[in-house]
């Protein structure tokens, strides 16, 4: 073996994967001394590099349980990440905060205080290479990967392709994979079944082109019509505010109801006498949730959802299903906010008028935020499409379904204002959410997202 690379590791759940770190220390040299362990993968990574630091993947994400005492560990100085670097570890960071709990100069207060812990860890142990199953996208994996980059160390972030044993591998989270050229079309690898089947669907127009994983939630939605009934039960009634959110309280409806009352008499009178009604007011529960002992249990994935940040404590099942019905709320508004600005297309009718279309992609999501680079933010890329096209194109744009899915966290990358800026941009049209976008593509001059 020759030269040896101090490596921290950062890899998901997979049992095989301690395995092979030990076979790259074995091979090309890259020695773990510091690894993002999940609990399954614990106590196997103990046992195989017993003088690596563990950091448990929530804890590390919460800031709690750093092996290393940062007040121990050498001061680096000043060191600027980039302006792109920067963005990304705010969005990072954005995963993380539910009901928009911190202010900016909280969130910059964090972000400073984790950066400086990843960068002292990666002086101190001479970490050169940084390995990861995907792109970064929670916070200690975007603070690790900044400040392993900014000591002159470098990535390596795996990718399963539909291709039998192969991946592609990069180095930069938003840019194009090392290795990838021009295709030797004579030498193509082999699909698998799965990508046999995918590439063959997508070849078929016909064919319904619809990505599983939105059949799938479209499935959960139509298990879930009651909270979405719910949802715009209170919106029509006025009595939510945009942004407002809770996580202890449910939504309430406030109603008035009609109450039988029978006043108290005596003897033959009580038989005798009609029941008297009055009018009262209640507060009645619309999404109808029924808690069991274990959603007070904490949740292993690391939200914030106080001021405190994370220091707060731990949020409880109870308290997330509570904000994801009042997260619900918030994206149906931001639903009927985006199909009051949608124009209808008819498809035979503008086929003699150039247009292209441009899909929206659900966020968050690693495939914009980090991988679109400074392209996760949409609305720079609508506009800059939009600014491009010769005089009398349009540039259609369609949100993505998820963004709007109880179980998704849609919330976090939308506002209010959100689809007013996109419907402002010249010649750029909003259109239904119904309308189907292989359809929309085959009649397209181009198409861009998913």
């Amino acid at each position: 073996m020759g030269e040896v690379f101090n490596t921290l590791y950062s890899v998901g759940r997979l049992p095989e994967l301690p395995e092979l770190a030990k076979r790259l220390e074995a091979e090309i040299g890259w020695k773990p001394v510091y690894w993002i362990t999940q609990p399954e993968l614990e106590t196997a990574v103990k046992a195989l590099f017993p003088d690596a630091y563990c950091h448990d993947f929530t804890d590390a994400n919460r800031a709690t349980g750093d092996p290393l005492d940062r007040s121990e560990l050498p001061v680096i100085g000043h060191h600027a990440p980039s302006a792109l670097d920067w963005t990304q570890l705010l969005q990072a960071l954005s995963r993380h905060v539910l009901g928009r709990v911190l202010s900016t100069d909280q969130q910059i207060a964090i972000l400073n205080e984790r950066l400086d812990y990843c960068l002292r860890v990666v002086s101190a142990l001479k970490i050169r290479r940084f390995v990861i199953a995907s792109t970064p996208h929670a916070l200690i994996d975007m603070c690790f990967y900044v400040a392993v980059r900014m000591l002159g160390g470098e990535a390596r972030m795996q990718h399963l392709t539909g291709f039998r044993g192969l991946q592609v591998v990069l180095d930069n989270a938003s840019a194009a994979p090392l290795g990838i050229g021009t295709p030797d079309r004579s030498a193509a690898p082999e699909l698998s079944p799965d990508g046999s089947q995918a590439l063959a669907r997508m070849q078929d127009f016909d064919a319904d082109q619809t990505p599983w994983y939105v059949r799938k939630q479209d499935e959960k939605t139509q298990a879930q019509t009651r909270l979405y009934e719910a949802a715009d039960t209170l919106l029509k009634a006025g009595q939510i505010e945009p942004g407002t959110v809770s996580f202890t309280t449910p939504p309430l409806l406030t109603e008035t109801q009609t109450a039988v009352q029978q006043k108290a008499r005596q003897g033959m009178f009580r038989r005798r006498s009609a029941p008297k009604t009055e009018q009262v007011t209640v507060q009645r529960d619309v999404f109808k949730r029924t808690f069991q002992p274990k959603h007070d249990m904490a949740m292993r994935r690391a939200f914030i959802h106080k001021p405190e940040g994370f220091a707060a404590p731990a949020i409880t099942w109870r308290e997330y299903y509570t904000y994801r019905d009042w997260a619900l709320i918030q994206k149906r508004a931001l639903q009927h906010k985006y199909e009051t600005l949608t124009e209808d297309f008819d498809i035979d009718a503008a086929t003699a008028a150039p247009f292209v279309v441009f899909a929206l992609h659900y966020q968050p999501e690693r495939t914009t935020m980090p991988e679109g680079g400074w392209f996760s933010d949409q609305l720079l890329a609508v506009r800059m499409i939009s600014e491009a096209l010769p005089e009398g194109w349009r540039l259609l744009v369609k949100e993505h379904p998820s963004q709007f899915l109880w179980q998704t966290e849609g919330e976090l990358a939308r506002d209010t204002g959100y689809y007013d800026r996109l419907a402002a941009l010249p010649g750029v049209t909003l259109v239904p959410l119904e309308l189907n976008a292989a359809a929309l593509l085959t009649d397209a001059r181009a198409g861009i997202g998913q």
